[in-house]
C-alpha cells in the first residue's frame, strides 16, 4: 500500500489531523484539546507499530510553518 494511504488508513475517524506524506498536522482549539488529539494519534499509531521521530516533532505551538504557509489559529498565510 502506498505511504500516504496508509497513513490515511491509520488515521481515519480521526477528523482533526490532516497527514500529508509522513507529516500529520494536529490543530486543536485549546491545549486540553490538543492534548486529548496528540494521545489519540499516538494510540493508534502504536496499534499500526508506528513510531514518532520526537526529535523531529512540533507539539503545543501556537504557530507552525509548513509547505510554504504560516498556519495559526486564525488560518494560513502564504510565508514572506
Amino acid at each position: 500500500m502506498h505511504h500516504q494511504r496508509f497513513i490515511t488508513e491509520v488515521l481515519r475517524g480521526l477528523d482533526f489531523v490532516f497527514p500529508y506524506l509522513d507529516d500529520v498536522l494536529i490543530p486543536s482549539s485549546s491545549e486540553e484539546e490538543h492534548e486529548k488529539h496528540v494521545k489519540l494519534v499516538f494510540d493508534r499509531f502504536q496499534q499500526y507499530g508506528l513510531r514518532i521521530n520526537l526529535a523531529k516533532s512540533v507539539l503545543g505551538a501556537d504557530q507552525v510553518e509548513y509547505l510554504g504557509y504560516l498556519i495559526t489559529s486564525e488560518g494560513s498565510r502564504p510565508l514572506p
